[in-house]
This record gives C-alpha cells, sequence and structure tokens, in this order.
C-alpha cells in the first residue's frame, strides 16, 4: 500500500471509531426520553388507580349520609305515629316508614358492594405504587449508567482529538481536504468508509466494477476515485 494511502486509512481508521461513539453519545438522550416515557406510563397507572379509589370513597361517603337522611326520616314517621289517631294517616305513615326501610335496604347492599370494590382499589393503588416505585429506581439506576457512559464517550473523543490533529499532519492538504468532503457530504454515513481498495476489479465501497483504466492507475498508486460513489480507492 501506498503512504499516502495508509496515512489516510489510518486517520480513517479513527475517525469512524470517533463516530461510532458520536452515536453512542447521541442516542443516549433518546434512550433517556425512552426510559422517562414507561416512568410516566407506570405513574399514570398510578394516578387513574388513586382518582378511582377516591371516586370509590366519596361514593361510600354519599351512600353513608343518604342512609343517615333515611334513618332521620324514619324516626319522625315513627315519632309521628304516636300522636296519630286516625286509621287512615296511621297507614300512611307505616307505609312511609316501610319505604324508608327499603330505602335504607338498598342503600346498604349499594354501600356493601362499594365497600368490597373499595378494598380491590386500595390493593391496586399498593400494587400500583409498587409498580412506580420500580420503575423509578430502574429509570435513576439506568440513567446513573448513561451518565456514566457519556462522561466515558467525552473522555474518549477528547483522548482521540489530539491523536487525530498528528494523523492528518501525514495527509497531503489537497488529499485531506478531499477526504473531509467525502465525510462530511449531506448523503455519507460518517462510519461508512470513503478510503476503500480495489477488489477483484470492483470498489471496494460500492461493489460496481471498474474499468481496467482505473484499475491499472490505482495499482500504480495514483489517487484514483470510483466513478460511481467517489470513493478514494487505493490499491492494497
Amino acid at each position: 500500500m501506498q503512504e499516502w494511502a495508509q496515512a489516510l486509512v489510518d486517520l480513517q481508521e479513527l475517525d469512524i471509531q470517533a463516530a461510532k461513539i458520536e452515536q453512542e453519545l447521541s442516542a443516549i438522550p433518546a434512550k433517556q426520553a425512552e426510559l422517562e416515557k414507561l416512568f410516566s406510563s407506570e405513574q399514570k397507572a398510578l394516578d387513574e388507580a388513586q382518582s378511582a379509589l377516591k371516586a370509590l370513597e366519596l361514593n361510600i361517603r354519599g351512600l353513608e349520609n343518604e342512609i343517615n337522611v333515611n334513618l332521620e326520616k324514619k324516626r319522625t314517621f315513627q315519632s309521628k305515629t304516636i300522636l296519630i289517631k286516625n286509621n287512615e294517616e296511621y297507614k300512611a305513615a307505616l307505609l312511609q316508614i316501610e319505604m324508608c326501610d327499603k330505602v335504607i335496604s338498598d342503600l346498604e347492599d349499594k354501600q356493601l358492594e362499594a365497600m368490597e370494590g373499595l378494598e380491590k382499589a386500595k390493593a391496586d393503588v399498593a400494587a400500583m405504587k409498587k409498580m412506580r416505585d420500580n420503575a423509578r429506581r430502574r429509570a435513576d439506576g439506568v440513567n446513573a449508567e448513561f451518565q456514566e457512559l457519556k462522561a466515558n464517550c467525552e473522555a474518549k473523543l477528547a483522548e482521540m482529538k489530539p491523536e487525530r490533529e498528528e494523523l492528518a499532519k501525514h495527509v497531503e492538504p489537497e488529499l485531506l481536504a478531499q477526504y473531509e468532503r467525502q465525510r462530511n457530504s449531506r448523503n455519507a454515513s460518517r462510519t461508512t468508509p470513503c478510503v476503500v481498495p480495489v477488489m477483484e476489479g470492483k470498489c471496494g465501497r460500492c461493489r460496481m466494477r471498474l474499468t481496467p483504466q482505473h484499475c491499472q492507475n490505482a495499482l500504480a498508486g495514483h489517487k484514483v476515485n470510483c466513478p460511481i460513489c467517489g470513493a478514494i480507492l487505493y490499491q492494497e
């Protein structure tokens, strides 16, 4: 391999390594957001369970109030029966008492059913709270790992910067500029090589067959570009 090609390949290997680290870094916020989304879903489930519990508690209190109101009405009718001397009025009062008993019985049935639901709702809230707390601990733990990963990646990139500057010194300025344009072009992937060998008469990147002249020039150590993808070609 020609010296110019070796220098460029060495630089490219470092750049690709750095690009992969940068990709890892750039993916961290999205992963953190996904963790928070999972936690938020657990929090939402807990909020809904707590709302359902509160609604049940309000319903039970409302039923208790209605029972007390009807018990008071019953006592009122009972106290009036002592003073009633008319048989029809007495029968009417007894009917009112009977109706109060029926309403109270229905309300007590609803209250009992609500109380049973209340126990289940309390269990649901306890379970949801446990799941929410576990989700928070998991998120905090993984976030701590992400912070460590971020620090390590940033330290590695900082460590590679002077190494890259040194490697770039060994590449001809014009060739370096061409290489930088290739790597930084809009459609280029920074982890895909743009300096590739000629492999069995084909471009090592796009795998398209090269003309014999291109192959001959690469073999002679000349700086050749693939006519299809523009990759910088060299002969190993």
